[in-house]
């Protein structure tokens, strides 16, 4: 249950300051803002407040901004139709830039005290020509547990931490070289679960093996100097960037083509019912995984976006420019292009939604 109302709140709180980008564009731009709401309808409580309502509604999670004449249908002179081209686009990209900023600092500031490993599907040991350093650690612990290992047989469980092998004293440097001295031999294994102190003996894993003799996967932490720091969370993001178009375009040739590796990239594609489940395993890891999985939700947000598709940001900056460049669009093709587009993306978020649930189940 926490998992659920932690997912929720990260998601609606960077929903919220994505509009509140919006919001706050459009009122520095003399674009008048007929709604700020919280949640969505129906309100269940508003108050008026130069010319905009500041709304709370029922359903609480994100929020929205009403701009005037965003729909094409109000062409007063404080409205969106009015505006110039170059307001029109900051106002639109507002919410994006607000997501990325959320992204990079809190990046920034993980690389300088260490960022985990695990959250992005890339090597973060170095970022562009700047290796980092791995954060050693006292008590490694446990992000991952193979299944059938004997790390399994005993219940050891992600979050644990490792605390002796033998009565020697482990750290993420050495409990490799001790799992490969002890290989095939029984063990006494010392580890905290849930700040509890639990002694085991097992049998590791025979030389033999291919896998790990223990069967798990420790936690591994890179850091950098801030400077670096500053400029890795911008390469951080050029590589989610990156490898968004790529599943896109891995979910695009899918439909062409049975290509195995089409079909990985398409699968690393989640829902809200994925994110809970991923905020679950974070939570059990600690507050550091709980923020850079927020910052990818937030660059993933920023990312989707500012792609040119219909309904999205991206989309509608997408039609401003091309009426700039002199290309005549109706307003009823607009309509019908950003309506269309919401419907596809319903339905491509409910397909998704209903295959993270057979994944779980």
């Amino acid at each position: 249950m926490l998992s659920i109302l932690v997912a929720i709140f990260t998601f609606s709180l960077l929903v919220l300051l994505h509009e509140f980008g919006h919001f706050i564009s459009a009122r520095r731009a003399g674009i008048r803002v007929d709604e700020f709401g919280i949640g969505f309808p129906p309100r269940i409580w508003g108050i008026k407040r130069k010319g905009t309502i500041y709304s709370i509604n029922l359903l609480p999670i994100g929020g929205f901004v009403k701009i005037a004449g965003e729909d094409n249908q109000e062409s007063g002179p404080d409205s969106f139709v009015a505006a110039s081209t170059y307001h029109k686009l900051r106002t639109l990209l507002a919410g994006v830039m607000i997501n990325f900023l959320i992204g990079w600092l809190i990046l920034t500031g993980l690389l300088i005290s260490g960022l985990p490993s695990l959250i992005f599907p890339f090597d973060i040991s170095q970022l562009d020509q700047t290796k980092g350093q791995l954060v050693e650690t006292t008590q490694p612990k446990v992000i991952y547990v193979a299944p059938d290992s004997p790390a399994s047989q005993i219940g050891l469980m992600p979050g644990d931490q490792i605390v002796k092998i033998n009565n020697q004293l482990v750290n993420n440097q050495n409990l490799s070289q001790l799992t490969e001295q002890f290989a095939g031999k029984n063990i006494q294994l010392e580890y905290l679960t849930q700040k509890q102190e639990v002694k085991q003996d097992l049998t590791l894993a025979s030389p033999e093996a291919d896998s790990g003799k223990l069967g798990v996967i420790i936690e591994q932490k890179w850091s950098y100097h801030p400077l670096d720091a500053v400029y890795g969370g911008l390469v951080i993001i050029a590589k989610s960037f990156k490898l968004t178009l790529d599943t896109i375009g891995s979910l695009i040739v899918g439909i062409f083509r049975d290509n195995p590796n089409d079909n990985q990239l398409a699968d690393s594609v989640t829902g809200p019912v994925g994110i809970v489940s991923v905020f679950r395993s974070s939570l059990a890891l600690g507050s550091s995984y709980v923020l850079a999985l927020t910052a990818a939700i937030s660059i993933s947000l920023g990312i989707m976006n500012t792609l040119p598709l219909p309904a999205l940001d991206g989309g509608r900056a997408l039609i401003v420019i091309l009426r700039k460049l002199g290309i005549k669009i109706s307003d009823k093709f607009e309509l019908y292009y950003h309506g269309s587009g919401m419907v596809i993306l319903l339905i491509l978020m409910a397909l998704i939604t209903i295959r993270d649930i057979n994944n779980i189940f």
